[in-house]
């Protein structure tokens, strides 16, 4: 059994034994529970940093008060943080989209240049069979 550790408050095995019991009811893909398990720890890392650390005897004693957190408070902060975790993910990805959709425009106008010259050649091309045929006939 792998214990809980400062850099997991949640031991994986927990997870496992999840897994085990509602794995196949869930829709979600393994992969992403997995993200959200670890998102959780994560998370309750930066919440409890806190109170890890340092031994609670070695903290002020109004260090160790404030740091006295309920359940529910502690499930309040990580819902909270989790949720803005969630929005930069998604402003990044939008960020992205958008980068490569003007990236993808800036491409076409670099190209622009390279389609006029083309162009160009193509028109004095049929110009010049034209003109042939004209004097030919």
């Amino acid at each position: 059994m792998v214990r809980p550790s400062p850099e997991t408050p949640i031991s994986p095995s927990v997870f496992e034994t999840l897994e085990k019991k509602y794995g196949e009811q869930i829709s979600w893909k393994r992969s992403a529970r997995t993200l959200l398990f670890d998102c959780i720890n994560s998370s309750l890392i930066e919440i409890l940093q806190p109170c890890l650390g340092y031994p609670m005897w070695a903290k002020p004693v109004a260090r160790r008060l404030s740091y006295l957190q309920s359940s529910k408070e502690i499930e309040e902060e990580l819902y909270k943080l989790l949720v803005s975790q969630e929005k930069e993910a998604e402003n990044e990805v939008k960020k992205d989209s958008a980068e490569k959709v003007i990236g993808k425009d800036v491409e076409w106008l670099s190209l622009g240049y390279d389609i006029e010259s083309i162009s160009i050649e193509i028109e004095n091309s049929l110009i010049d069979e034209l003109a042939a045929e004209i004097v030919s006939l």
